[in-house]
C-alpha cells in the first residue's frame, strides 16, 4: 500500500511541567555562553554497546568549534546494593567498562561520579534501570511525501520507504522509550568485469556494504495513555528511493526505556537541535540535567545520566520491495566525460572510502 503523507515544520513546542529530581539549566544569550562541564553517559543492557561515559566542555550554539574533550578523569558507578565498577579512559575524554564485567540489572539503582583532574567532582541523581517492552517490530512501506519549499514556493513528491516501528506495552511498567536506529546498505560496482588487473592481482570486488548516516536520528515516545493491549506505532526515518535501496537495505531498530528524567532531557532536546546535532553543543534555551557539581552546587551542568534497558529488531528492504525506479551505485560512473583512472571504484567497490567487503552477519544470503 502507497501512503501520501506532508513534512511541515515544527511551529511550538509544550513543555513539560512535571518530573522533579532533575534541575534546568539556563545557558542564556548564546553570544554570552560560557564552556560547561557536559557528560555523556549511557549504561544499559545491550551486548553490542559497551557501557560509556563522554566528558567534555560544551561550545557555543549553532558554531563549526568541536567540544573539547577532558582526558584523565577519575569516573564510578555505583549501585544500591553496594556494587561498584571503574571506568576506563579509552581515547581523550571518553571512559568504558568491558561488557563482560558490567551487565546492569532491571530494577537497580545506579549513580554516577565523575572526578575532574582538577578535583572538581560531579554525581547523578540515583537513576533506577526502567525495563523495556518484550519485543519489538519494524516495517517499511512504500510512501510518496510532498515536500514544501519556501525558495521556490512549490510542492515536489520525493518517492521513498517509510520506516515504523510496532510494539505492545504489555507488563511494561515504564511508559518511556527513545528509539534509534542504524541502516545498512549494499553497493555495487557497475563496471564490475571480473577480471584482475594483471596476474598477480586479487580479482576487483563486487558487491560492497555501506553504513547510513541515520544514527543522528531519534524519537521517543510516552507511551502512557495506551493500554497494555494496544498496538502503538511510532514512524522512523524515511528512505529516500535512491541508491541506497538498489541493492538492498537492512534497518536495525534499538529501542532504550528512558527514566522521566530521561525522557523529560530529550524531549526538550528534540525541540531544539532539530535532530542534527548533539548534547555538546549549548543549546539557546535550558535543558533539565540529572547531574550536579558536588564541589560547586551552584556551578552548571549539562548532559545527562541515561540508564536503558533495550531491545532490538530489524527489517529488510529488499529491491522488489521497493515499487519505484532507483539509480544504481555510483551513477557517476557512465559520465562520459569522468576519468575512470581516478575513479577505480567504479570496476572494484572496495576502492570507495566508507565501504566494506565484508558482509554483515544480519544480511540475507
Amino acid at each position: 500500500m502507497q501512503r501520501f503523507t506532508i513534512q511541515t515544520s515544527l511551529l511550538s513546542l509544550i513543555a513539560l511541567l512535571f518530573y522533579a529530581c532533575i534541575d534546568e539549566v539556563d545557558v542564556g544569550d548564546s553570544e554570552r555562553q560560557e564552556s560547561l562541564v557536559t557528560i555523556e553517559a549511557v549504561i544499559n543492557d545491550d551486548p553490542d554497546q559497551a557501557p560509556y561515559v563522554l566528558v567534555s566542555r560544551s561550545v557555543p550554539f549553532n558554531t563549526n568549534q568541536q567540544p573539547a574533550s577532558i582526558a584523565g578523569c577519575q569516573v564510578t558507578v555505583t549501585d544500591n546494593t553496594g556494587g561498584s565498577v571503574q571506568f576506563e579512559e579509552r581515547t581523550g575524554g571518553r571512559y568504558e567498562v568491558n561488557r563482560n564485567d558490567f551487565v546492569p540489572v532491571i530494577g537497580r539503582a545506579y549513580t554516577l561520579t565523575v572526578t575532574l583532574p582538577d578535583g572538581t567532582v560531579y554525581e547523578s541523581e540515583p537513576q533506577t534501570m526502567p525495563d523495556a517492552p518484550a519485543s519489538i517490530e519494524a516495517v517499511a512501506e512504500a510512501e510518496t511525501q510532498l515536500v514544501f519549499s519556501e525558495g521556490t514556493n512549490s510542492v515536489s513528491r520525493i518517492n521513498g520507504m517509510q520506516s515504523r516501528v510496532q510494539f505492545t506495552k504489555g507488563n511494561t511498567v515504564t511508559p518511556f522509550l527513545r528509539f534509534t536506529v542504524r541502516g545498512t546498505f549494499e553497493v555495487q560496482a557497475p563496471l564490475f568485469d571480473g577480471i584482475p588487473v594483471n596476474a598477480n592481482a586479487e580479482p576487483p570486488v563486487l558487491r560492497c556494504w555501506s553504513n547510513d548516516r541515520a544514527p543522528s536520528f531519534f524519537s521517543i515516545i510516552d507511551a502512557t495513555r495506551f493500554s497494555p493491549e494496544a498496538v502503538i506505532e511510532e514512524p522512523l526515518i524515511f528512505i529516500e528511493a535512491n541508491s541506497r535501496l538498489a541493492f538492498g537495505y537492512s534497518l536495525e531498530v534499538i529501542a532504550n526505556s528512558l527514566t522521566p528524567e530521561a525522557y523529560r532531557y530529550y524531549f526538550t532536546l528534540e525541540g531544539q537541535i532539530d535532530r542534527t546535532g548533539t548534547i555538546f553543543d549549548t543549546p539557546p534555551a535550558p535543558l533539565v540535567t540529572n547531574l550536579r557539581c558536588v564541589t560547586n552546587p551552584d556551578e552548571q551542568v549539562l548532559g545527562l545520566f541515561q540508564v536503558s534497558s533495550t531491545v532490538k529488531t530489524r527489517v529488510f528492504i529488499a529491491r522488489e520491495d521497493v515499487p519505484f525506479g532507483v539509480p544504481v551505485s555510483f551513477n557517476e560512473c557512465f559520465d562520459p566525460m569522468a576519468d575512470l583512472r581516478n575513479m577505480q571504484y567504479c570496476f572494484d567497490c572496495s576502492r570507495r572510502a566508507g565501504v566494506t567487503d565484508s558482509s554483515p552477519e544480519f544480511w540475507p544470503n
